[in-house]
């Protein structure tokens, strides 16, 4: 009421544009804060240490599996916590409540939807917010954040077991694992690696000067180059040595390693692995020095069984021109030339083994004919034999056959042919053999003379010639072979033999 007795209204008036400005920061903060949870997706907590009532946004309950709006007391927190993980968690949260502490929680820990059951992997940040009063110190709210990482769990711990896996393999297979860092010089060994070396854990100075230093100096030029190359031209690196380990025994080690460039192409690191192989460089050098042994021996066993065919075929010819004229001297004639054939066929391989670092698997027919052609020249009285020949090598066993063949074909030539002897050799397509095996690669030996040929009713099943039989015996029976005997249309017998080169 005014003095004069009248009714007024007073009124006051506040600038409130100040708080107003606050609240809506505040509001764009918060927003700006839930977008950042929804992002990054973590929820937000926010523990009443006095009225044991926990306030947490939708992010929280998602993560959760709890339905939003139900009441999270520390009751709910405690069933929200995996068991496996709960003694420990809560341990560690009532130490962040404690007031002489620092009020810092930070875990990773395990919990239990409580939609689903299902176990999922979370981090929890928060701090404790204090109050001071009285010269005493209370805690009154918790604070922080919860994110789901899950994913992350999962994947260590696949790697994890996939490094596990790959330590056993390494370890099972003594195959260590090396890295160069190009720029610092700096070499990092796993393990295995240093075991490989014979080196104690971490014994190793870990520089390139370093592993130069183990390598032995034979091996030292060739080792540079090899890295050289790898650095500066990309070369896959991959290099067999030896190197001294610390007691002084010497290692072989065999390794293979890569490049990793920068996006200019500039060499950054070199990776790659050692294997230690020197159990199979001593199995290799023994197996090498027995090769030489029996490759010697090799050579003065054919010395001394081609001397005794030759001394052999010396004394059947000395007891053909003394027999008697009941002696079958042809028999003797041709037991002679199949000695010779022998003694050229060992006197060949002894060359063969000496040019071919003793590879005596196979045999090169047209060789044969080249050593054979004199001899049956001389066992034909001067009758000129005629040879055209691929180069066609051949397993040993059947190239021992085919000299045995040739010879038994060009004595029955020399025998009951005139003129002069030709003999041709030539490699074919395939031709599948005659037993029902599959096809091979085969060869075609020809025999002709300018005689007066096969008879035209001739037929090997009523022939009487031991020599027929002879060729039928080793070309067909032990040479899978087909053969064809016939007559050149200029005259004179023909005899063709068609074998597969049998390799197994």
């Amino acid at each position: 009421m005014l003095p004069d007795g009248r009714f007024g209204v007073v009124c006051h008036f506040y600038d409130l544009s100040e708080r107003l400005r606050y609240e809506a920061a505040l509001l764009e903060s918060e927003e700006r804060l839930r977008l950042a949870a929804q992002t990054a997706g973590f929820g937000i907590h926010d523990y009443d240490v006095a009225d044991d009532q926990s306030f947490w946004t939708p992010e929280l309950y998602a993560i959760s599996g709890i339905a939003e709006g139900v009441k999270i007391d520390m009751e709910a927190i405690r069933n929200f916590i995996h068991p496996a993980d709960r003694n420990a968690v809560l341990t560690a949260m009532e130490a962040a409540l404690d007031p002489t502490g620092t009020g810092s929680f930070s875990e990773e820990f395990r919990i239990r939807r409580g939609d689903t059951g299902e176990t999922r992997w979370v981090y929890n940040r928060s701090q404790t917010v204090f109050e001071e009063k009285d010269n005493s110190r209370r805690p009154v709210r918790n604070t922080g954040i919860i994110q789901d990482i899950t994913d992350r769990k999962e994947a260590e711990l696949a790697l994890r077991e996939s490094e596990e896996r790959l330590n056993l393999a390494t370890e099972a297979g003594r195959l260590g694992a090396w890295e160069w860092n190009i720029a610092t010089d700096r070499i990092v060994w796993s393990q295995q690696m240093e075991r490989n070396a014979g080196f104690a854990p971490h014994q190793f100075a870990g520089t390139m000067e370093a592993f130069r230093a183990l390598i032995y100096p034979d091996d030292l030029e060739r080792v540079n180059q090899a890295i050289s190359r790898t650095v500066n031209e990309g070369a896959e690196y991959a290099a067999e040595f030896r190197m001294v380990r610390p007691d002084g025994n010497l290692r072989w080690a065999s390794m293979r390693g890569t490049v990793i460039r920068d996006p200019e192409g500039n060499p950054v690191r070199m990776l790659g692995v050692d294997l230690d192989v020197t159990e199979r460089r001593l199995q290799q050098n023994a197996i090498e020095e027995l090769n030489l042994r029996l490759r010697r021996a090799m050579e003065e066993s054919h010395h001394r069984i081609k001397n005794n065919l030759q001394a052999l075929s010396a004394v059947v010819d000395l007891q053909r021109m003394d027999a008697a004229e009941n002696v079958s001297v042809s028999g003797l004639v041709r037991l002679s030339s199949h000695i010779q054939t022998l003694a050229s066929l060992h006197d060949l391989l002894t060359m063969e083994l000496r040019s071919d670092g003793g590879n005596v698997d196979t045999l090169s027919l047209r060789s044969a004919l080249e050593k054979m052609l004199p001899l049956m020249e001389t066992a034909g009285g001067g009758r000129r034999i005629v040879m055209c020949a691929e180069d066609i090598r051949a397993p040993l066993k059947q190239g021992s056959n085919f000299t045995l063949l040739v010879n038994e074909l060009v004595a029955n030539a020399i025998k009951h042919g005139q003129g002069e002897i030709t003999i041709n050799l030539r490699r074919e397509e395939s031709l599948p053999t005659n037993q029902g095996k599959p096809s091979a690669p085969y060869a075609q030996l020809e025999v002709c003379d300018d005689g007066p040929g096969f008879p035209q009713d001739f037929d090997l099943e009523r022939a009487a010639n031991t020599g027929l039989r002879l060729i039928e015996s080793i070309g067909v029976w032990d040479m899978d072979g087909k053969l064809e005997f016939g007559n050149r249309a200029e005259g004179g017998a023909r005899v063709i033999v068609t074998f597969p080169i049998l390799w197994e």
